[in-house]
């Protein structure tokens, strides 16, 4: 099965991107928007894992979330990866708690790795996806226009007490995720 770990972000924040979104629909760019109800924080996608494995990223999970306390997270503005010339993913930021996430993330990669989960090559950078471009952009001053005017927009804050294993299921109305198992952070 498909599967990542995440921080899910609570329906009252998902319409706080409703603005952006509806922009970014309206904006005749060739993008896939992610669905309100799909809006989440990937911490480690795991890609293709067995039913065996999983008690194995269980048991990670929790020793990751005794390491850690309840916090806070925002988001701000909007940014694209790799870059505005070849734009891949269109992301909101953030802001607040961003250095816990940093600090989850690793956690979760050095002890993955010992279980023999390949490590990501890139750094973690907290991001929330809201759109994927579908082909090479013309139009770019479009876009350009809609990061500027969301440059310094605050979506949302909210407390970040969890972390996820979710299933992913790739349909072709877009991905299905069920929760497979949600683990409180312990830390006093």
């Amino acid at each position: 099965m498909r599967t990542f770990i995440s921080v899910e972000i609570p329906q009252e924040a998902r319409e706080k991107f409703l603005l952006a979104e509806n922009l970014l629909r309206n904006s005749d760019l060739p993008l896939k928007l992610v669905k309100i109800e799909n809006l989440h924080l990937t911490l480690k996608f795991l890609g293709e894992i067995s039913e065996e494995r999983l008690k194995e990223i269980i048991e990670t999970c929790q020793i990751v979330a005794e390491a850690f306390s309840p916090f806070s997270i925002s988001f701000k503005g909007i940014g694209i990866f790799p870059d505005m010339k070849k734009p891949r993913v269109i992301w909101a930021g953030v802001e607040e708690g961003a250095e816990d996430l940093r600090k989850i993330s690793g956690l979760l990669e050095e002890e993955l790795e010992k279980r023999g989960f390949p490590a990501d090559k890139r750094e973690f950078q907290g991001h929330l996806t809201i759109a994927r471009v579908k082909k090479p952009m013309i139009r770019n001053e479009v876009l350009k226009g809609l990061i500027e005017k969301f440059q310094e927009h605050q979506f949302c804050s909210f407390p970040v007490n969890k972390l996820y294993i979710m299933k992913s299921e790739l349909k072709k109305e877009g991905p299905i995720y069920t929760c497979l198992k949600e683990i409180a952070l312990l830390a006093n």
